[in-house]
């Protein structure tokens, strides 16, 4: 009997804090005016016809906008160069210090057919670990995919996310 007594209370204290919070979240108001950009009339009023009527053009107000160099420059080189890599997933098959086995694991990678198209690499890090990996998958669905094919053969197999895959 207790314990329903608590719970109930539980549920009016929850039901509470959530009707307060919301109302709390209802009245919030904030003034942007201060961070609004400020408009500059034209010098000149340009009417224009349209549909036989004319148009005002003082009632409209043309944005100034300041350019900077240096961030122009910047957004033409991003521009101007495609993107080769980006962060995502591969799936690795063997970790290890032994250079023969990572070979031979890799051998056996490039054989199957499941990777017609998929990269496969062999990665030496410090400390005297090899490592191979495959693919270049941009999402873990599409890495799972492939993982879930190679974890017949390769049972020790792990999905990792990768700061730098290649685009295709």
């Amino acid at each position: 009997m207790c314990s329903s007594r608590s719970r109930r209370l539980k549920v009016i204290f929850i039901i509470s804090a959530l009707l307060t919070a919301s109302l709390s979240f209802a009245q919030y108001t904030e003034d942007l005016s201060k961070v609004r950009p400020t408009y500059v009339l034209p010098e000149d009023s340009v009417s224009n016809e349209q549909d036989g009527e004319s148009i005002d053009s003082s009632k409209y107000h043309i944005a100034e906008i300041a350019h900077n160099a240096e961030y122009d420059s910047v957004v033409d080189i991003i521009a101007g160069t495609p993107k080769t890599q980006t962060s995502g997933f591969r799936i690795q098959v063997y970790s290890g210090d032994d250079r023969i086995k990572a070979e031979d694991v890799k051998t056996r990678l490039d054989k199957l057919d499941i990777l017609n198209d998929i990269a496969t690499y062999k990665l030496f890090e410090s400390g005297f670990i090899w490592r191979v990996k495959v693919g270049d998958f941009q999402t873990r669905l599409d890495a799972y995919r492939v993982y879930k094919q190679l974890k017949e053969d390769f049972p020790n197999c792990l999905l990792v996310p990768e700061r730098k895959i290649n685009l295709k």
